[in-house]
């Protein structure tokens, strides 16, 4: 991340992962392996998870002293060797208001998505780009009624 405090406000106001499982400076010389960049990196983070059961986690890394590379991308699309989030949502047109609100780029508005061959019924998702141009995607669906 390029702006811890931005990107935890992207993560908790929008899209509400308010609860904060850590925050702080990572000081373990191994956090510069685990996240390939110099050993003399400075990195800061703080891992965020929606309220309740927890169905995953995001991660913001703000590395500083050197600061990694950009990963360079625009809200055309998708771009090789790109990773997506992917996120399952209640309300997909709360989140959706949310970001337009705030100026957020969608790659894709929310629309109807039907996978040849698996079982149930079509889900509406939609992807768009974080603080950073990350890809998320969110798909409307209760992680309950997953099989």
């Amino acid at each position: 991340m390029s702006d811890l405090e931005r990107s935890v406000d992207f993560y908790t106001d929008i899209l509400g992962y308010t609860e904060v499982y850590f925050a702080g400076e990572l000081g373990d010389p191994f956090v510069s392996e685990l996240l390939g960049v110099a050993a003399s990196s400075k990195t800061r983070a703080t891992i965020l998870k929606c309220a309740g059961p927890s169905f995953g986690m995001v991660g913001l890394f703000e590395v500083a002293s050197p600061a990694p590379p950009r990963i360079g991308t625009t809200g055309a699309g998708c771009h090789v060797g790109e990773s997506c989030m992917v996120f399952y949502c209640a309300d997909l047109d709360e989140i959706c208001s949310r970001l337009e609100r705030h100026g957020v780029t969608f790659i894709a508005g929310p629309g109807l998505l039907s996978i040849k061959n698996r079982p149930g019924p079509a889900h509406r998702e939609m992807t768009f780009r974080g603080p950073d141009g990350e890809m998320i995607n969110f798909i409307e669906r209760d992680p309950g009624d997953m099989a």
